[in-house]
């Protein structure tokens, strides 16, 4: 395509490769090294852990191809021309994208600014810029005046936060990369996410309500249409934060073993190469590829025990809302019933004694 558009053909058709799990696909290439700022990620590591599992546990090939490529580091590779139309990023997470080559313009409104792309039914304006479609986007002609504008250009790396808004032109042939990623200081916007996902999913098929055998089965249903309509349960996403917290606290453990040792060569160098872990190692979610502590704070052990104490304070309290929230969403299901309830006590329960140890 690119040769014969550099050739005078392809007039008028433009293609854009996105979402392109390319250190999924091809782990032995190595192809980039994540930028250190951007390497603190419970989401990818969440995913690499599930793909590593998965292997373990010798499941079906169908169900491993899918966990192969089930993560949120993506290469895009588009022409002149070729744009991404706005959005909020999914999960509410953050995002950095990074230029290998070729220059982006970037419109970008802040979370604050949301209802003046939104329609009266909450569906978002396809882009900011054009008409407010007949009147369904009242706003968008103040939206376009607030919005950010910015370029960026080779080797730039963009950070995204939760909630922003954004649509994307790429104003030359361009390359980049793209994770998408939270940890525990934005992991309640996912939560926040989730919980009104659900709270939809559940006014959605409130008529089917007295057709199920059992609250817990409409609870059930109503759980397997958040996963399936926003890529994440609760249950999903509480053992994920409840593993990163345990995670991070085995990392702060081993940092001051290594203070207290004066110190040792290679800890907090590892690093991730983009691709996560391959599965060869049984390294732990807080290792980097060649086996070493690897964590932005690695490096100040007083620093990282203080986030550990706020991420465990904060995670605890988003697992407590979800049990608020099952409670309050399906009060005559028996807690025993409820799809992943005790799962999500654990969890909480792991958390809980991890704050006690600070």
């Amino acid at each position: 395509y690119f040769s014969r558009r550099r050739a005078g053909g392809e007039e008028g058709r433009l293609l854009y490769l996105k979402d392109w799990h390319l250190p999924a696909e091809f782990p032995e290439q190595r192809a980039y090294t994540t930028p250190p700022p951007f390497r603190d990620d419970w989401l990818n590591r969440h995913c690499d852990r599930r793909r590593r599992e998965a292997a373990r546990g010798k499941e079906a090939r169908e169900e491993e191809a899918s966990l192969r490529t089930a993560d949120y580091r993506f290469v895009y590779l588009g022409v002149k021309g070729t744009w991404t139309g706005l959005h909020a990023d999914v999960l509410r997470s953050y995002s950095w994208s990074a230029n290998v080559c070729g220059r982006k313009r970037w419109l970008l409104l802040p979370p604050g600014l949301t209802h003046l792309v939104l329609d009266a039914n909450g569906d978002a304006a396809p882009s900011l810029d054009g008409g407010d479609g007949g009147g369904r986007w009242p706003g968008l002609r103040e939206a376009r005046r607030r919005a950010v504008a910015l370029e960026q250009g080779t080797g730039d790396a963009l950070f995204v936060p939760s909630g922003w808004w954004h649509q994307v032109e790429n104003l030359e042939d361009t390359l980049s990369v793209n994770h998408n990623w939270f940890n525990g200081y934005n992991a309640r916007w996912a939560w926040w996410l989730l919980r009104e996902d659900l709270r939809r999913a559940v006014a959605g098929i409130e008529d089917c309500r007295a057709l199920c055998a059992s609250d817990a089965d409409f609870a059930a249903l109503a759980l397997e249409n958040l996963r399936l309509n926003s890529g994440m349960d609760l249950l999903e996403l509480g053992e994920l934060l409840a593993d990163a917290v345990a995670a991070d606290w085995q990392l702060l453990e081993g940092c001051e073993e290594e203070d207290a040792a004066g110190g040792a060569d290679g800890v907090g160098d590892g690093g991730d190469d983009g691709g996560g872990d391959d599965g060869d190692e049984d390294d732990g979610d807080v290792l980097g590829t060649r086996g070493q502590l690897w964590h932005p704070l690695a490096h100040a052990p007083g620093l990282l025990r203080l986030q550990c104490r706020l991420h465990a304070a904060e995670v605890a309290a988003i697992l407590g809302d979800m049990l608020r929230l099952l409670g309050e969403l399906f009060p005559r299901a028996p807690p025993e019933a409820l799809p992943g309830l005790q799962r999500l006590r654990r969890a909480r329960s792991k958390v809980d004694r991890l704050k006690l140890n600070a």
